[in-house]
């Protein structure tokens, strides 16, 4: 029998593009999956959708949050009742190619190292139409596949999520080594999905396919995980991009000392760039964290970890 696939989707309050998501999964051409559906609803509209499809599909797993979970607790709630060795979130607002899990399954079942898949993905709007697609990293035509490492220098260094949404990316539940939005000490909401990539990234490989299997929404309402957070006159992300390279530089995850010189390099020039739009909304009254000169600081010490490398 095939590895069972875990697709977790949480939800809140969008039953009419949960159904469509829903049925996404429904039409996969990988014959053993499981769906895991957290409702953080404040009302019954979703679950009155999924109790039409529960007599049908036994593999459909549906629990209501008795309280507001937030999107890191709901994350971590379809995570922990997950059965599948391999998973895939999909967003109540997305949309999967119905051979996504077959393509991508294939690959990762090549070898035990690779610990995810991803590939570009479409935009789409409220009528499902396609708006585009956005830029692989690679050259077109290819299938990449590779360290870890490399994927990091360049989600990382650049202060880009090149990895792809929670949506596009399926992988091996047995390589995280902390929860959804945790890493080191350090807790994720703006850069969730990044910590978690670079958990993976960190000990295996990774490939990336030309081809797009996922449709990501662009929809009126439309809310993030940050939308949660009071940022006030602080950058969105500010210090958590400065995380993310402190634990490449602990862990020495960057390819090279000259690869993490630059990965400070860009860094920085990013920062000074968001640090003058948000001085000219706030007209120069902007708050900066305490901790974000400590962490600056650590970022350059650890340059030091790479100090018997040319």
């Amino acid at each position: 029998m095939k590895p069972l696939v875990s697709i977790l989707m949480p939800t809140r309050n969008r039953p009419l593009f949960f159904k469509k998501a829903l049925d996404s999964a429904l039409a996969q051409t990988y014959d053993n999956i499981e769906i895991i559906i957290c409702d953080n609803s404040d009302n019954d509209e979703t679950k009155q959708v999924v109790e039409t499809y529960l007599s049908t599909y036994p593999f459909i797993h549906y629990e209501k949050n008795e309280t507001d979970l937030k999107y890191i607790g709901n994350m971590n709630k379809c995570l922990s009742l997950a059965n599948g060795e391999f998973v895939n979130y999909l967003f109540d607002d997305d949309l999967f190619d119905p051979t996504k899990i077959e393509v991508m399954m294939n690959y990762l079942l090549l070898d035990e190292d690779i610990h995810l898949v991803s590939s570009p993905f479409y935009f789409i709007n409220e009528t499902d139409e396609v708006l585009g697609t956005n830029e692989s990293i690679f050259r077109r035509g290819i299938n990449w596949m590779g360290s870890g490492q490399v994927m990091i220098d360049q989600m990382v260094g650049k202060i880009c999520n090149f990895v792809g949404v929670p949506t596009t990316v399926l992988f091996r539940k047995s390589a995280m080594k902390q929860p959804f939005g945790k890493y080191h000490e350090f807790e994720f909401i703006f850069a969730s999905d990044m910590a978690l990539w670079l958990d993976l990234l960190s000990t295996g490989k990774c490939v990336y396919l030309d081809e797009p299997l996922s449709y990501y929404r662009f929809h009126q309402g439309q809310t993030t995980a940050e939308d949660e957070k009071s940022w006030g006159k602080v950058m969105p992300g500010f210090i958590e991009g400065v995380q993310l390279v402190v634990i490449v530089g602990r862990e020495k995850l960057a390819q090279s000392k000259e690869h993490y010189v630059l990965m400070l390099a860009n860094l920085l020039k990013h920062y000074e760039e968001k640090l003058l739009q948000l001085t000219n909304q706030h007209h120069n009254d902007v708050e900066i964290p305490n901790e974000l000169g400590k962490l600056i600081h650590e970022a350059f010490d650890c340059i030091k970890n790479y100090e018997n490398e040319v």
